[in-house]
C-alpha cells in the first residue's frame, strides 16, 4: 500500500460525510441518501478507529435527525 492510497483511504469516511452534506443543500428531499452517508462515514471512521472523523460524521447525523 502506498502512502497515497492510505491517504484516500483516511479521507473516505470525510468524503462520505461531505457527500451527505451536500445531498442535504441541494435537494433537501435526499433526506435517506444523506443518513446513509453519514451512516457510513461513521462506520469507516469507527473501523479506522479515526475518533475526530467519527465525531464530525456523528455530528452531522445527529443534525439531520
Amino acid at each position: 500500500m502506498t502512502a497515497e492510497n492510505h491517504t484516500e483511504c483516511f479521507n473516505e469516511a470525510e468524503l462520505y460525510r461531505l457527500k451527505g452534506e451536500i445531498l442535504l443543500r441541494q435537494c433537501g428531499a435526499a433526506g435517506f441518501e444523506a443518513e446513509d452517508c453519514f451512516q457510513r462515514a461513521l462506520d469507516i471512521a469507527r473501523h479506522q478507529q479515526a475518533k475526530s472523523l467519527e465525531l464530525r460524521a456523528a455530528t452531522s447525523l445527529a443534525q439531520l435527525w
